[in-house]
Order: structure tokens, then C-alpha cells, then sequence
């Protein structure tokens, strides 16, 4: 091979990778991302998964029981509220009757 035909081909991938750097630049990132991440744990991305399903078990039940909590307070309250008006009808009715 002659300088020539290196040079041309030199300048026709250059010409390529600055038409084409994205594609470069996701191939870099894919790579890099790949390096870093097999040094880890293989099943730290599973452990956390676990602990990040727990977490929303606990709040999904700690939601649950508020929500019954609050319901139960609210027919507490009802029929709290239907006693009090139902004697309040009778007495206004006792006091109908005396005028």
C-alpha cells in the first residue's frame, strides 16, 4: 500500500467519523457503561431490585391501613352525626308539642 492510499483512506474515515459521531458517541458510551458495570456484582442490580420492591410493599401497605383507618374514622363520624340529629329531631319535636 502507498502513502497515498492511506491517506485517502485515513481522510475518507475521517470525513466518515465526523459525518457519523453520534453513532461514535453511543458506541464510546456503550462500551464505557459496559466496563464499569461488569467490575460489579451481578447480582447487586437484583438486590436492589428486592430491596426497592420491599420498600414499596411497606408503603403500599402502610397506605392500605391509613386508608381503612380514615374510612373507619369517617363512619365513626357518620353515624356519630346521625345519632346527634336524630336526637336533636326529638327534642325539637318534644319541644313542638309543649308550644
Amino acid at each position: 500500500m502507498t502513502w497515498l492510499a492511506v491517506k485517502h483512506t485515513l481522510r475518507r474515515t475521517w470525513i466518515w467519523c465526523t459525518h457519523h459521531w453520534k453513532l461514535l458517541a453511543l458506541f464510546a458510551y456503550t462500551l464505557l457503561m459496559w466496563v464499569v458495570f461488569r467490575r460489579g456484582n451481578a447480582d447487586t442490580p437484583r438486590e436492589v431490585l428486592e430491596i426497592r420492591k420491599e420498600a414499596h410493599q411497606r408503603e403500599m401497605t402502610a397506605v392500605t391501613k391509613a386508608h381503612e383507618e380514615e374510612v373507619k374514622k369517617r363512619e365513626e363520624n357518620l353515624e356519630s352525626y346521625e345519632k346527634t340529629i336524630a336526637r336533636i329531631e326529638k327534642e325539637y319535636e318534644k319541644e313542638e308539642r309543649t308550644l
